[in-house]
């Protein structure tokens, strides 16, 4: 965007706006201000409307309170007749419709009505004087409103109560003291009693209806507004609000009315009544501010098309500067604001960076022909910031200058340095060379000893592999050993066992024979009748001594036998403590061949990294070796170079130089 184009809406937008800011609040102002004193003065009419009402009510009131006072009215001396003829004369004279006096127990003394359920008789059964809500006379079909008093024993008032006396009045009256109030053309007024229903409306059949707009907003949500407030109204509130009814905006204003059973009055009126003026005042403000926003518009082009001109010319020639033109001429210009004086200020910066980079141009070329002694022809020009630009081109040709010198003198060092190191460095590969030479003969020799020490472990660890094995199989002959012993040790056992049986077979055999000979005795007692027991006894006596000989050489066998085990078992015990012996002394051998067979491994892993290290060493004599080598062309490369350099600075100018 141009700056014209900025200029101008930046103008139009910040006038633009303040104008809608102010005119907004203008609008909101005046229509608060409207609404305000509309409110002050419907809340006020409302009132004085009420009091009105009151007024007119206490008149209606008090001249009933006086008729209660009259005497003749309560006194059981007067006629009924005349009685009624006074009543008739009242309601003449004071404009009622008829009148009645009820006595204490609520029958009319005329007609003999009942009206003991009445609101207005208790009331004034009770003293006070009371006006009833609007309802319909059935005999003619219109609304009347009862006017109730006491009726004071003897005419004195505030004594004791003797009956009732009401007066019937058309409730038209009501509807001419709210038809009379209008707060504007369409406003109106009515009278809501304590349960929400409207007595007095400027349409009489609002009330014949008994319209209660609390009861229909539960039918219909579009009264909601309207029932809260007149809701207000019959809790004996005072107030103002904004309603809508059948689609027309409203204001309404209540008050109640004193000296009532709860009535309350509003009064309403629709805002287009009110807020036409305003609303003409809005339209008015809205039309000025489109003339003024075009106005302004107008205003802001012309001063952005002056400010912009000198702006543009400044812009393209600062482009062509930018480009690298430093001779167009800048436009010129007599206005002697900011932008005149932009544009001068442009044409004294190009004529005086024009100067500037003419002799820093100047001697710069001098620098770069090598003459490092020019100086600059304007040095007045350099004024400012720009005095840094011609320091540091003389601080340049200065250093220039020194750093060759520097260099020429460098350059004669390091020709003298590059030929001691050439010489050195050939020394180096010489000596580097003879000691590659000897680490390779080194690196043979411990080869063939790590080869001899690796065919060493060999061997150890075969030998290990065999000392384990018969390890294993010593091993295996302990156990058999061991078992053999164990199986003696029952064998031991079992011949105990069969002693004891043979030294029972014994036993048996003794007593058999005792047995034998009591046998042989009492057969002989017996004579020729114990011949055959005796023949029994010595057989069994034979039997007995046979078994006797046979238990006493199976006991010589089993001591042999027994003799013999023990024999063997004792050969078993020492064979296995022999055995364990050899097992031992295998396993110390199986120890030394492994600790042999490790200490040869380790002898071959170090000689293997001493192999290693030889080796590593002999590649780092040869590099240096190599390196040495370039070294010395290098320092030969790095002398003649020298020799180059020195010949370069020769050809500048430097400062100093005779």
């Amino acid at each position: 965007m141009k700056i014209r184009a900025k200029i101008c809406l930046c103008m139009s937008l910040t006038l633009t706006l303040s104008l809608i800011v102010m005119s907004a609040i203008t609008i909101v102002m005046n229509y608060r201000s409207t609404v305000n004193t509309f409110e002050q003065t419907m809340t006020e009419t409302a009132r004085i409307a009420a009091d009105r009402v009151e007024m007119e009510l206490e008149t209606y009131k008090q001249t009933v309170y006086e008729i209660g006072c009259l005497q003749s009215l309560s006194s059981p001396i007067t006629g009924h007749a005349k009685k009624k003829e006074i009543i008739e004369q009242r309601c003449a004279l004071h404009g009622f419709e008829n009148g009645n006096i009820i006595d204490a127990d609520g029958i009319s003394i005329f007609d003999g009505a009942d009206f003991s359920d009445r609101e207005f008789f208790k009331q004034a059964l009770s003293g006070n004087t009371y006006v009833s809500t609007p309802m319909t006379d059935e005999a003619a079909g219109e609304l009347i409103i009862t006017v109730a008093a006491p009726l004071w024993e003897d005419g004195a008032p505030e004594s004791s109560v003797s009956g009732v006396l009401c007066f019937v009045t058309a409730a038209s009256c009501l509807n001419d003291i709210v038809a009379d109030i209008k707060v504007s053309e369409n406003g109106g007024a009515y009278i809501l009693d304590k349960d929400g229903y409207t007595i007095a409306h400027k349409n009489e059949e609002n009330v014949k209806k008994r319209e209660n707009t609390q009861e229909d907003a539960k039918t219909d949500t579009g009264l909601a507004q309207l029932a809260a407030m007149e809701k207000s109204m019959t809790q004996g509130e005072s107030g103002f609000g904004m309603y809508t009814y059948g689609g027309t905006s409203k204001f309404l204003a209540y008050a109640p009315i004193s000296g009532t059973d709860g009535w309350s009055l509003g009064v309403n009126a629709p805002q287009k009544d009110i807020m036409g003026t305003t609303k003409k005042g809005i339209a008015v403000t809205a039309a000025l501010l489109v003339i003024s926003i075009i106005a302004v518009s107008l205003i802001a082009a012309l001063l952005a098309g002056g400010i912009s001109r000198h702006i543009n010319a400044c812009v393209k020639r600062m482009k062509t500067l930018a480009a690298g033109d430093l001779s167009s001429p800048v436009p010129e210009s007599r206005s002697k604001d900011e932008t005149g004086v932009l544009l001068r200020t442009v044409r004294d910066l190009i004529e005086g960076l024009n100067a500037l980079i003419s002799d820093t141009d100047y001697l710069l070329k001098s620098v770069a022909g090598g003459d490092f002694s020019a100086r600059s022809g304007c040095a007045d020009r350099y004024a400012g910031d720009f005095s840094g630009l011609l320091r540091s081109t003389e601080y340049l040709s200065r250093n220039m200058s020194d750093t060759l010198h520097e260099i020429d003198r460098a350059a004669n060092q390091v020709s003298t340095g590059s030929n001691q190191v050439s010489i050195g460095a050939q020394t180096l590969a010489q000596g580097a060379t003879q000691q590659a030479s000897a680490i390779e003969e080194l690196a043979a020799a411990i080869g063939e000893i790590s080869h001899q020490i690796d065919a060493t472990a060999e061997y150890a660890q075969n030998a290990k592999s065999e000392n384990i094995q018969a390890n294993e199989r010593l091993a295996a002959c302990s156990t058999h050993m061991d078992e053999l012993i164990k199986a003696m040790v029952v064998i031991e056992e079992m011949s105990e066992e069969i002693g004891k049986i043979v030294k029972t077979i014994d036993d048996i055999a003794f007593q058999t024979n005792i047995l034998s000979l009591n046998a042989a005795v009492e057969a002989q007692r017996a004579g020729i009748y114990g011949k055959g027991f005796a023949v029994v006894a010595d057989e069994v006596r034979a039997l007995a001594g046979k078994s006797a000989e046979a238990a006493k050489n199976t006991t010589l066998l089993i001591e042999k036998t027994v003799k013999a085990v023990n024999n063997g078992t004792q050969l078993s015990d020492e064979t296995d403590r022999a055995l364990k012996g050899v097992v031992e002394s295998a396993g110390k051998v199986m120890d030394s061949v492994e600790l042999i067979s490790k200490t040869a491994d380790e002898q071959a892993h170090a000689t293997a990294q001493v192999s290693q290290g030889i080796s590593q060493i002999s590649d780092v004599v040869q590099t240096n070796s190599a390196t040495a080598e370039e070294s010395a062309a290098a320092s030969e490369e790095l002398s003649s170079q020298a020799s180059v350099l020195k010949t370069q600075v020769s050809r500048f100018k430097l400062i100093g130089d005779e």
